[in-house]
């Protein structure tokens, strides 16, 4: 197999817009693009023969070649080396060398004949290993008169020149160049490269490469006008974004860049990243690795090379040749080209009158949401106008990140288009939040599998992963719904009867050890939703056991069906102590008469036992309704909306006083409480819109994000989701989503945690499935709005 492959009239249309946006509008491009989209390649990698029709389709500008001078022209003077040149001037890509190049500029030969002309080490004796010493004039001008030499055969079409020092080797500690960094050193050289190259090329630039030992700012020398910063950041990872890098320990970190750019214009900078660089992930072995590529994370990477002002980009893209294609089949070279086409700069996070960005001091003790009302007032780009109110979420990721991506974008999915489809949004001007939710959508169900063990349900990773948490409902319950919603029905329909058959016990309690009243009406409805997608009665005959005594405990829990009865019971598993009786409770035990009646007459075909669950839960809706009204305050501003029968206690069970979650009940009340008893559909709408003003003005969110103690927690989000949906809040809704997208999901990886901190910035638990799954369960209604 030789790799090639026939360009279509789409690509070439695609590449010939790219390529004109680029000559027309230059380093500056006003639209955003990135003026300089590149791959740097080995002679070895043409074994895949079509790379210039794969750069084209890919929407890269540049092609450059590597490692030194003395591999690279012999290949250029071979056949494959002349079709090379002949297609990359046919399709209009630009020709670039980037080169390890000082140890033949300076043959090591010389060292016998004057040794002076090569660097000392830290012992005092001068070594022919590597770089030269730059205070030999005679050195200099060798190396510069080779230079000139070299570029008469490898001349660039951009007229960017690529000669580097040995690689990753030291520079001289001779007495006069040890008052110089290596930085130094290596820009002394570049600015005389440069000199020498204009005396030929009159347009000719010279790259001071950043990379390993030259990666700090020169302190001594500065850049001629023709010498341009290259930055190479070879010891960054590659599962999170370049951004969160922050720790001291990391030698490569985004500050370094700054620091450069401090000397060097950002408008002539160039990267050279590793994002496609097999040979760097193998270890510079073969046979190389699948590459470990997630496009959020370089997305964020480009994200934040662009907001610097950098408008060219180059990745390495060794050992992707005829061997990996055949190994692991195309490499990731569309989405990373399209990437970089679809970028655009955005306002430089300005909030949201102009003002600056939210910093990390800011007070968060006001009962409103701070940025809410504005940004919906305004109407308009609400996903760009709250990114800009705060610092995204930086952790680490729960699962590979790569692996993670390879299943989202396996997922065939209605409505959503494929990685490629979906990074081309970008080049609308709405595409990047489009984007972001397309993604959010395929990772969230891709940690579906990635988290639980084959059937078996797991909340999360770390603390989350013992087996004491396996029987929680609300995992099951929100990764059935998310498959569901998206129309992966074998899925939904394989994990909810495992779990049916391994954690209903015979008396129909949930084996869990201390699961709430309202999971096992939710339980009943995830039952019937399932049903009602078109699961075949085979499915269900198998499941009538562990359906009916669910059903028959919510029945025996309600009382008769003359005088059904308010169940006093567990809230939830954090509040197994706090028993009492709960309206979010009973709202959701009588949704699950409601929905137990249906799957009963309808599937199994009781239908007397259903008639009897139907005339209870008539008179059980009225029953809660009325001991609603009668315990919640008659003044409409008063928001403590009390969430059981029984009044407010001492201790646990204290009202909140000032702010809404000023109290463990009033915390559990914000984040979970009234959100279910919002999406069991029991309430008329005035008291749904109590639920709603309540949250809004005792301090139940910030940024969207669901307030609890000093934090915020957002697995329970999708219901109150449904309320703001059931209310027609259309506006409310897209909000408290976009909300959870921005904050609640790690920028990048979007892995997303139980908890972050207020203001976000900083996961404050493990990650759990139910939170990865809030974007997935949400997006189709958000897809509707627009």
């Amino acid at each position: 197999m030789d790799g090639r492959r026939e360009i279509s009239r789409r690509d070439l249309l695609f590449a010939a817009a790219a390529l004109t946006t680029y000559r027309a509008e230059g380093m500056e491009a006003a639209s955003g693009h990135f003026a300089t989209r590149g791959i740097v390649l080995t002679p070895e990698d043409f074994s895949l023969a079509d790379w210039p029709e794969r750069a084209v389709r890919a929407g890269l500008t540049t092609i450059a070649l590597h490692p030194t001078p003395s591999v690279v022209i012999p290949f250029l003077r071979t056949q494959p080396g002349e079709r090379l040149m002949q297609r990359c001037s046919e399709l209009g890509l630009e020709i670039e060398y980037e080169l390890h190049a000082i140890g033949e500029l300076l043959p090591r030969a010389l060292f016998e004949r004057d040794r002076a002309l090569f660097r000392m080490d830290e012992t005092g004796t001068r070594v022919r290993d590597g770089n030269l010493c730059v205070h030999s004039s005679s050195a200099l001008d060798i190396v510069a008169e080779r230079a000139v030499e070299v570029s008469r055969t490898l001349k660039p079409t951009s007229g960017r020149f690529f000669y580097w020092g040995d690689d990753g080797l030291p520079w001289c500690r001779c007495p006069e160049c040890r008052l110089l960094s290596d930085s130094d050193q290596a820009l002394f050289l570049a600015n005389h490269m440069a000199r020498a190259l204009r005396s030929v090329w009159p347009n000719a630039t010279v790259a001071h490469l950043a990379y390993h030992n030259t990666l700090k700012a020169p302190a001594s020398v500065r850049p001629e006008p023709n010498v341009f910063l290259e930055y190479a950041p070879i010891h960054r990872r590659y599962d999170i974004p370049f951004e969160q890098q922050r720790e001291p320990s990391l030698t490569d970190r985004l500050e370094m860049l700054d620091a450069n750019l401090d000397l060097f214009p950002a408008a002539t900078a160039h990267v050279l990243e590793y994002w496609l660089d097999a040979s760097r992930f193998a270890g510079w072995k073969r046979p190389a690795p699948r590459l470990p590529w997630c496009a959020p994370v370089a997305a964020a990477d480009i994200e934040a090379y662009g907001n610097r002002g950098i408008r060219s980009v180059t990745t390495f893209g060794v050992y992707l040749d005829a061997d990996y294609l055949a190994a692991h089949g195309d490499p990731p070279l569309n989405a990373y080209g399209r990437l970089l086409c679809g970028w655009r700069p955005r306002a430089k996070r300005p909030s949201l009158d102009g003002k600056r960005r939210v910093d990390r001091s800011l007070d968060t003790s006001s009962l409103v949401d701070p940025f809410r009302e504005e940004i919906l007032r305004s109407g308009a780009r609400l996903p760009e106008r709250l990114e800009a109110c705060a610092d995204p979420l930086y952790g680490e990721p729960a699962f590979d990140p790569a692996m993670i991506w390879r299943s989202a974008c396996s997922l065939l999915l209605e409505g959503l288009p494929d990685e490629d489809s979906a990074l081309d949004l970008n080049r609308r001007g709405d595409g990047e939040p489009v984007r972001c939710l397309h993604w959010s959508i395929r990772i969230g169900l891709a940690h579906i599998d990635a988290t639980f063990q084959g059937d078996h349900p797991k909340y999360g990773v770390g603390a989350y992963a013992a087996e004491i948490h396996d029987g929680f409902p609300p995992t099951i319950l929100a990764a059935v719904d998310a498959l569901r919603k998206w129309d992966r029905r074998a899925r939904a329909e394989a994990l909810l009867a495992y779990w049916l058959r391994h954690f209903v016990r015979d008396d129909g309690s949930i084996r869990y050890y201390a699961p709430s009243l309202s999971e096992y009406g939710q339980l009943m409805s995830v039952v019937r939703q399932v049903l009602e997608a078109g699961a075949s009665p085979a499915w269900v005959s198998g499941l009538v056991n562990p359906i009916l005594k669910l059903a028959r405990r919510m029945d025996g829990l309600t009382g008769s069906v003359e005088r059904p009865m308010l169940a006093a019971g567990v809230p939830e598993a954090d509040t197994a102590s706090d028993t009492a009786t709960y309206f979010h409770n009973n709202a959701w035990l009588w949704r699950g008469l409601v929905d137990a009646e249906w799957v009963l007459s309808r599937r199994l075909g009781i239908t007397q036992e259903a008639e009897a669950m139907r005339r209870k839960a008539l008179r059980f809706r009225i029953a809660i309704l009325e001991a609603i009204r009668d315990v919640w305050p008659r003044q409409r501003g008063d928001w403590w909306l009390r969430p059981t029968v029984e009044r407010d206690g001492t201790g646990n069970m204290a009202r909140p006083v000032g702010r809404v979650t000023a109290s463990r009940l009033g915390s559990y009340t914000n984040y979970r409480y009234w959100p279910e008893l919002l999406s069991s559909g029991i309430l008329s709408e005035d008291l749904m819109r109590r639920v709603v003003d309540a949250r809004l003005t005792g301090g139940g969110q910030w940024l969207g994000l669901t307030r609890f103690e000093d934090h915020a927690d957002n697995w329970p989000l999708a219901h109150l989701l449904d309320g703001y949906w059931r209310l027609r809040l259309r506006s409310e809704y897209a909000y408290a989503l976009w909300g959870h997208i921005l904050y609640h999901q790690a920028r990048g990886h979007r892995t997303a945690y139980e908890q972050v901190t207020l203001p976000p910035g900083k996961p404050a638990a493990d990650y759990c499935l139910p939170a990865q799954l809030v974007a997935a369960r949400g997006a189709k209604r958000l897809l509707r709005l627009g």
